[in-house]
């Protein structure tokens, strides 16, 4: 009798811990599914948390005191006019470094900083500038107003509107090519630019004079960032995802529009986070899918940051590249 009840009680514990493990296990599964994949999206699109130079905390003052002391080298370097407009809002201005101690025809790089859209400017973004100047490039380093004070939409028609400034303005100069690059958000309003409707509107030779992009660490699927806290002064909204992801709004036509010799750079560093490495190579693929010539370069021991810090240095490999690709 005594045994049975024994027996009894130890089965009753027993189905009492499986119940308790099925439990457990089905809270887990719904954290996973909600809290701990929102806390892993917002860890992936936070570039400080993985730069390996120093603490997380550090990471973008340490950007942002590199990028001034490099900007201010070319600024005081390299001949440059200063707030230039492009359009009416507050903004909408542009540096143009070395337009008028190169030769006439000689190509345009236009450099759109990151920030996610809310932070930067272009007094601060102008690192790039001495390398491209030696080797006879003029730059152009634009201004754009930010969020929250605008939303994104209207940033990307400010791009629109600076594409077709810069356009007309290197015609009436004389320049032989025209081409546009970015860092971050930069890179995205960038890509943004492989747009039929900003394509379609441009003449032919402005056509011809656009040669291509050069993308930095961009984000070109804004989806996961919904559900970071990059979206509290964005605001985006499911409905505008489509039209404002370079992934989903490049069409078969954009092709058409192109130069037959334009091309594009798709880079990300070893140190940007997994999400920042898939957004790059699934760009990549996707240009190639639309007939875009686009090559991938995934830059060894730099992290989200020091990838574009290092544009200042001659010897660097993007440098380099970026050269190169302009100056053919």
């Amino acid at each position: 009798m005594l045994a049975t009840t024994l027996c009894k009680s130890v089965l009753l514990f027993t189905l009492l811990i499986l119940v308790y493990f099925l439990l457990l296990v089905r809270w887990s599964n719904r954290k996973v599914k909600g809290m701990d994949l929102e806390d892993d999206t917002e860890n992936q699109y936070q570039p400080s948390r993985w730069s390996k130079r120093c603490p997380p905390d550090e990471a973008v003052p340490l950007h942002v005191k590199i990028a001034t002391n490099e900007s201010n080298v070319a600024r005081t370097t390299v001949p440059f006019k200063s707030n230039l407009r492009y359009g009416t809002r507050e903004g909408q201005t542009f540096d143009i470094y070395g337009n008028g101690t190169l030769k006439k025809d000689s190509p345009m790089f236009v450099y759109i900083h990151g920030g996610y859209w809310q932070y930067l400017t272009k007094e601060l973004s102008a690192y790039c500038v001495v390398p491209l100047h030696e080797a006879g490039v003029r730059v152009v380093v634009p201004d754009y107003d930010l969020a929250p004070n605008v939303s994104l939409s209207i940033i990307v028609q400010e791009v629109f509107e600076l594409a077709t400034f810069i356009m007309k303005m290197a015609k009436e100069d004389g320049v032989r090519d025209v081409w546009f690059g970015g860092h971050s958000a930069g890179a995205h309003l960038s890509s943004m630019l492989l747009s039929t409707e900003l394509l379609s509107k441009l003449d032919d030779d402005s056509k011809a004079i656009f040669r291509g992009l050069f993308l930095i660490s961009g984000v070109y699927n804004l989806k996961p960032l919904l559900r970071t806290t990059v979206n509290n002064a964005l605001n985006l909204t499911e409905k505008e995802l489509s039209k404002l992801s370079p992934m989903s709004s490049i069409d078969d036509q954009v092709k058409n529009h192109l130069n037959k010799s334009f091309n594009l750079v798709v880079a990300v560093g070893e140190n940007d986070s997994p999400a920042f490495q898939q957004q790059s190579r699934d760009f990549h693929e996707v240009l190639s899918r639309r007939g875009i010539a686009s090559k991938y370069i995934f830059v060894e021991e730099v992290d989200h940051f020091e990838i574009v810090e290092n544009l200042s240095k001659v010897d660097y490999k993007l440098t380099k590249e970026l050269i190169q690709l302009i100056t053919k």
